[in-house]
């Protein structure tokens, strides 16, 4: 069985994006709750909550920019 997504472009441009790049935002949350996993089950060694906030923007916008994707990519 097959299953076909139609998009009527350019009305349906912000839908086409996410769908075609719906995995990258997938694994992207997978390897975010990964890291937070790890850090409960192994420590961390964060100073305060901030530092591990900021570490963890750091560590998304780096996930995002491997895989080529940002949250400007839809209007």
């Amino acid at each position: 069985m097959r299953k076909y997504l139609v998009f009527n472009m350019p009305d349906d441009n912000n839908d086409f994006i996410l769908a075609n790049h719906g995995p990258d935002f997938y694994f992207i949350l997978l390897d975010i709750n990964n890291k937070l996993r790890s850090f409960l089950k192994h420590g961390h060694k964060f100073d305060t909550a901030d530092d591990a906030l900021l570490y963890m923007q750091d560590f998304i916008h780096q996930e995002m920019i491997d895989r080529d994707v940002n949250l400007d990519m839809v209007n």
